[in-house]
Protein backbone atom coordinates (compact mmCIF):
# COMPACT_ATOMS: atom_id res chain seq x y z
CA UNK A 1 0.00 0.00 0.00
CA UNK A 2 1.86 3.71 -0.88
CA UNK A 3 0.89 5.65 1.58
CA UNK A 4 -1.50 8.74 0.37
CA UNK A 5 -1.72 6.85 -3.07
CA UNK A 6 -4.44 4.60 -4.71
CA UNK A 7 -4.94 1.90 -2.59
CA UNK A 8 -4.32 4.06 0.90
CA UNK A 9 -7.10 6.10 2.67
CA UNK A 10 -7.27 8.23 5.73
CA UNK A 11 -6.72 7.11 9.08
CA UNK A 12 -10.03 8.42 10.04
CA UNK A 13 -11.70 7.42 7.03
CA UNK A 14 -11.12 4.04 7.53
CA UNK A 15 -12.13 4.29 10.81
CA UNK A 16 -15.32 5.67 9.64
CA UNK A 17 -15.84 3.51 6.63
CA UNK A 18 -14.60 -0.10 8.55
CA UNK A 19 -14.76 0.48 12.19
CA UNK A 20 -17.69 2.59 13.64
CA UNK A 21 -19.98 1.56 10.27
CA UNK A 22 -22.26 -1.16 12.06
CA UNK A 23 -23.84 -2.27 9.18
CA UNK A 24 -20.44 -3.48 7.68
CA UNK A 25 -20.25 -7.48 7.14
CA UNK A 26 -17.60 -9.32 6.99
CA UNK A 27 -16.03 -9.33 3.41
CA UNK A 28 -15.26 -13.31 4.18
CA UNK A 29 -17.64 -15.13 1.45
CA UNK A 30 -19.05 -17.78 3.89
CA UNK A 31 -19.58 -15.54 6.61
CA UNK A 32 -22.63 -12.62 6.50
CA UNK A 33 -21.71 -11.29 10.06
CA UNK A 34 -21.10 -7.79 11.08
CA UNK A 35 -17.46 -7.02 11.38
CA UNK A 36 -18.32 -5.74 15.28
CA UNK A 37 -19.27 -9.83 15.96
CA UNK A 38 -16.53 -11.45 17.22
CA UNK A 39 -13.98 -10.63 14.10
CA UNK A 40 -10.37 -9.49 14.52
CA UNK A 41 -8.39 -8.21 12.25
CA UNK A 42 -4.75 -8.65 11.51
CA UNK A 43 -2.39 -6.61 9.51
CA UNK A 44 1.15 -8.51 9.24
CA UNK A 45 4.45 -6.61 7.81
CA UNK A 46 7.80 -8.46 7.65
CA UNK A 47 7.77 -9.61 11.45
CA UNK A 48 5.38 -8.02 13.06
CA UNK A 49 1.55 -8.07 13.30
CA UNK A 50 -1.15 -5.21 14.36
CA UNK A 51 -4.85 -6.45 15.94
CA UNK A 52 -7.39 -4.62 15.27
CA UNK A 53 -10.72 -5.72 17.75
CA UNK A 54 -13.90 -4.14 17.86
CA UNK A 55 -16.18 -4.26 21.12
CA UNK A 56 -19.78 -2.54 21.00
CA UNK A 57 -20.58 -1.09 24.20
CA UNK A 58 -23.98 -0.90 25.92
CA UNK A 59 -24.29 2.59 26.35
CA UNK A 60 -22.54 5.33 24.46
CA UNK A 61 -19.08 6.85 25.33
CA UNK A 62 -19.72 10.15 26.76
CA UNK A 63 -18.49 13.31 24.63
CA UNK A 64 -18.40 10.62 21.26
CA UNK A 65 -21.21 11.20 19.75
CA UNK A 66 -19.95 12.80 16.14
CA UNK A 67 -16.52 12.71 17.44
CA UNK A 68 -14.03 10.07 17.31
CA UNK A 69 -12.32 10.03 20.46
CA UNK A 70 -8.43 8.36 21.26
CA UNK A 71 -6.37 7.25 23.56
CA UNK A 72 -3.79 5.54 24.69
CA UNK A 73 -2.82 2.31 27.51
CA UNK A 74 0.39 1.38 28.14
CA UNK A 75 0.51 -2.68 29.02
CA UNK A 76 3.77 -1.98 30.73
CA UNK A 77 3.24 0.51 33.76
CA UNK A 78 -0.34 0.54 33.29
CA UNK A 79 -1.25 4.30 32.56
CA UNK A 80 -3.88 6.07 30.59
CA UNK A 81 -3.69 8.90 28.83
CA UNK A 82 -6.05 11.42 28.13
CA UNK A 83 -9.22 10.87 26.15
CA UNK A 84 -9.24 13.52 23.63
CA UNK A 85 -11.02 14.13 20.62
CA UNK A 86 -8.91 13.00 16.78
CA UNK A 87 -7.66 16.17 15.58
CA UNK A 88 -8.14 16.84 11.84
CA UNK A 89 -4.91 16.26 11.23
CA UNK A 90 -5.07 12.84 12.75
CA UNK A 91 -8.03 11.99 10.76
CA UNK A 92 -6.63 13.10 7.68
CA UNK A 93 -3.10 10.58 8.26
CA UNK A 94 -2.79 8.30 6.29
CA UNK A 95 -3.82 4.91 6.92
CA UNK A 96 -0.61 3.13 5.83
CA UNK A 97 1.50 5.56 7.61
CA UNK A 98 -0.29 5.07 10.85
CA UNK A 99 -0.17 1.10 10.15
CA UNK A 100 3.95 1.88 8.93
CA UNK A 101 4.68 3.25 12.68
CA UNK A 102 2.70 0.73 14.67
CA UNK A 103 5.12 -1.52 12.94
CA UNK A 104 8.37 0.91 13.11
CA UNK A 105 7.65 3.31 15.49
CA UNK A 106 9.28 2.38 18.54
CA UNK A 107 11.11 5.45 19.74
CA UNK A 108 8.20 7.57 19.81
CA UNK A 109 6.25 7.62 23.49
CA UNK A 110 3.64 9.55 24.32
CA UNK A 111 3.64 13.09 25.50
CA UNK A 112 3.42 13.41 29.39
CA UNK A 113 0.11 15.14 30.87
CA UNK A 114 1.45 15.64 34.18
CA UNK A 115 3.49 13.31 36.47
CA UNK A 116 0.20 10.96 36.82
CA UNK A 117 0.49 10.05 33.21
CA UNK A 118 4.07 9.80 32.34
CA UNK A 119 5.11 6.57 30.73
CA UNK A 120 8.50 6.25 29.02
CA UNK A 121 7.65 3.07 26.81
CA UNK A 122 6.69 2.92 23.41
CA UNK A 123 3.79 4.35 22.20
CA UNK A 124 3.40 2.15 18.73
CA UNK A 125 5.06 -0.98 20.26
CA UNK A 126 3.87 -1.31 23.96
CA UNK A 127 0.61 0.76 24.03
CA UNK A 128 -2.55 -0.06 22.73
CA UNK A 129 -4.18 2.65 21.06
CA UNK A 130 -8.05 3.44 21.30
CA UNK A 131 -10.58 4.97 19.20
CA UNK A 132 -14.28 5.54 19.76
CA UNK A 133 -17.18 6.87 18.18
CA UNK A 134 -20.93 6.46 19.96
CA UNK A 135 -20.83 2.97 21.76
CA UNK A 136 -17.90 1.16 19.71
CA UNK A 137 -14.52 1.04 20.88
CA UNK A 138 -11.41 0.07 18.11
CA UNK A 139 -8.27 -1.36 19.82
CA UNK A 140 -5.18 -1.49 17.98
CA UNK A 141 -2.17 -3.67 19.60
Amino acid sequence: MDMYGRNDISLGMFLERYCFRKTYLCPSKPCDQPMISSHVRRFVHDHGCVTLSLKELPKPIVGSGENILMWNWCFRCETVSPIVPMSSEAWSLSFAKYLELRFQGNGYTRRSHGTHNYCPHSLHHQNVQYFAQNNIVCSFK
